[in-house]
């Protein structure tokens, strides 16, 4: 094989809470067509009490280097089923994958979410072929020697085909 890697880390305490979704480390890709969205959706307040929070930063786990991104952060979601349904917040990040792997991506300006609402970032993405995939924490079987078991529940993470619907990813 002729593959490399490369980790760049950055300090444990560089935000107050952090909000993911991995629930077993075995991570495989999904895809959508290009121009398809990907989403978490998280309720503040959960980690440390209730009360407003500043979003400072979000992460992606991208597959393939060279894809472009569009990732919006949305506040007061008004269906937590349907990632788009509150308000944009802030400016939308967008740019071209250099690389594949885990990024985090600073907003220049956080967005404030209020304690116990719901809001998600949405990533929009486009490719140089007819799909384009992210990782995604999956249950799956590799041989007869190891498992992963994902914890993840409904509700959380989803995937929308460019002229789709939502789709929950905990369904796949």
């Amino acid at each position: 094989s002729n593959t490399a890697y490369a980790f760049e880390f950055g300090r444990a305490d560089n935000y107050e809470n952090t909000y993911f979704y991995d629930g077993s480390c075995g991570t495989r890709t999904y895809s959508v067509e290009n121009g398809g969205s990907f989403a978490n959706v998280f309720t503040t307040g959960q980690n440390d009490g209730c009360r407003d929070e500043l979003i400072g930063a979000v992460g992606a786990a991208f597959s393939e280097s060279g894809i472009s991104y569009k990732i919006q952060v949305y506040t007061d979601l008004k269906d937590p089923g349907e990632p788009t349904s509150g308000e944009p917040a802030g400016e939308a990040i967008t740019g071209v994958t250099q690389t594949a792997g885990y990024q985090t991506f600073v907003l220049d300006d956080p967005v404030r979410a209020v304690c116990g609402t719901y809001f998600s970032v949405v990533i929009t993405l486009q490719g140089y072929s007819d799909s384009v995939s992210m990782f995604a924490d999956q249950s799956y079987e590799n041989g007869d020697w190891i498992g992963f078991r994902n914890e993840t529940a409904a509700g959380q993470s989803f995937a929308k085909n460019s002229e789709g619907s939502w789709k929950d990813l905990h369904d796949v």
